[in-house]
């Protein structure tokens, strides 16, 4: 084997077998292809972000994102909310002129 900067200048591939809903396997198929790359890419990516990361990369959660759109566009009303209370807020001119607007 030879070695240049510490990595094997020819590295050697392998077979991974696994079963997977073929509904789910066509829908991962095409949205990976529309971003250039096959499935196998596609999961040698996810395996090697892994190991960079020693851990899931992504993190996971029940939530959709939907849901924790919806969660975050909460808080972000709640806060404005209290900001308006507060007296914590702009007139339109100050707006358009912090901007550039005008």
């Amino acid at each position: 084997m030879h070695l240049y900067g510490g990595d094997s200048m020819a590295q050697a591939s392998g077979t991974f077998s696994m079963r997977i809903d073929p509904a789910l396997k066509q829908q991962a198929s095409q949205l990976f292809n529309d971003l250039g790359i096959d499935l196998s890419a596609a999961i040698s990516l996810f395996l090697k972000q892994s190991v960079a990361e020693q851990g899931l990369p992504f993190q996971p959660s029940k939530e959709t994102h939907r849901e924790r759109d919806i969660a975050r566009l909460l808080l972000e009303i709640e806060q404005g909310h209290q900001d308006k209370l507060q007296g914590d807020t702009f007139t339109d001119q100050e707006v358009r002129e912090r901007f550039g607007l005008d």
